[in-house]
């Protein structure tokens, strides 16, 4: 499970990289300028990839974290409310 958010992460970024519109000429077939492409934070599916990514962050945060002992060390554990 560990290896699964670096991997996400790395789908997600490529997808966003290929998804970008990319403008062969500042003009369309009638001469007339077009209208710039709105920035990658102003669509719909960029929100919906950061909400996938946080929601599977905290998952994966919560899931990993469940352990019901302190982990062990060679200067002992101090244990309060004893």
């Amino acid at each position: 499970m560990k290896n699964r958010l670096p991997r996400a992460l790395a789908l997600l970024s490529a997808l966003a990289f290929c998804a970008t519109p990319l403008l062969a000429s500042s003009l369309d077939g009638q001469g007339k300028k077009k209208e710039p492409p709105k920035p990658i934070y102003k669509k719909w599916w960029f929100w919906t990839g950061v909400g996938v990514v946080a929601v599977g962050g905290t998952a994966a945060i919560y899931a990993s974290g469940g352990g019901r002992s302190p982990p062990g060390t060679d200067l002992g554990n101090i244990v309060f409310g004893k």
